[in-house]
């Protein structure tokens, strides 16, 4: 994808918050609890969030993002 539909379908506030929210959220100190805020998001988001990442060419930095939340998931 052209780097100028990128950046008008993406604005930068956009690809910001596509590229660190994770960081932002282990930073709170909140943890991940099934059916909590994030948990839906991913169920119902996962897909268009890898291709706004895809536009960027950002993918495997969402990879190791997600793969980062399994040290703040809390066990019951």
């Amino acid at each position: 994808v052209e780097s100028s539909r990128v950046k008008r379908s993406l604005p930068p506030e956009v690809q910001y918050a596509c590229l660190y929210w994770i960081q932002h959220f282990h930073k709170s100190g909140a943890q991940l609890r099934d059916d909590d805020q994030v948990h839906r998001f991913l169920q119902e988001h996962l897909l268009h969030w890898l291709e706004a990442l895809g536009w960027m060419q950002k993918v495997s930095e969402g990879i190791y993002a997600v793969a980062s939340l399994e040290s703040i998931i809390a066990v019951s």
